[in-house]
């Protein structure tokens, strides 16, 4: 039954590093898509002034 156990805890030890993992990455994808729309409005401005 120890062997169990320890199979056990080890595989809630993995999912939440993963977990974790996930978390991470969902907030750098957010970061990452807020760069892109700055980026996305600054290069619509610059277009606009070439343009007008």
């Amino acid at each position: 039954m120890v062997r169990v156990k320890k199979v056990k805890k080890d595989y809630e030890k993995i999912i939440k590093t993963l977990e974790d993992e996930l978390v991470r990455k969902q907030k750098q994808i957010e970061d990452l898509k807020e760069q892109n729309m700055l980026l996305l409005k600054t290069a619509l401005k610059k277009a606009k002034k070439k343009k007008g």
